[in-house]
């Protein structure tokens, strides 16, 4: 979809900015499909500047099943989880190989880094906490 800057936050992202500031959800996922030629999975703006630097978001921000943009770009949108599409390979590749990423690709944006990779596991450590604390306090109450 072609889609102008006021049109995206006033119409498509206005719904998600609601649930976030109001609810604070334990998670987000992308969509495999394209913003302005630009991967959802692979838009730093879409997965990380809004809802976690304009919105406040702190839970897990995870790629939809079957997403194929370069693992690389999504870790550094801002993806937290990668769902499986392809192999673990691909994975592998995209850590141990940044550079192997097409720079004349539009979704292009940065290679993967090892600060990327720990901030993906302090946002997921972040949430298992956060589940496991829920997870006590309810069986704690459904006891008495």
């Amino acid at each position: 979809a072609v889609v102008s800057e006021r049109a995206l936050r006033e119409i498509y992202l206005k719904a998600f900015e609601i649930i976030v500031k109001t609810a604070q959800p334990w998670g987000l996922m992308t969509t495999y499909c394209d913003v302005n030629r630009i991967s959802t999975a692979t838009n730093f703006e879409l997965c990380t500047a809004i809802p976690r630097g304009e919105w406040g978001f702190e839970g897990v921000i995870m790629t939809d099943w079957g997403c194929y943009a370069n693992n690389g770009m999504m870790m550094y949108a801002g993806n937290d989880i990668i769902m499986p599409s392809g192999s673990a390979q691909v994975v592998s590749d995209a850590v141990n190989n940044p550079d192997g990423v097409d720079k004349t690709d539009p979704n292009y944006t940065k290679p993967t880094t090892k600060a990327m990779l720990q901030r993906n596991v302090v946002n997921i450590f972040n949430m298992m906490c956060f589940i496991r604390k829920r997870i006590n306090i309810t069986f704690y109450i459904g006891r008495y």
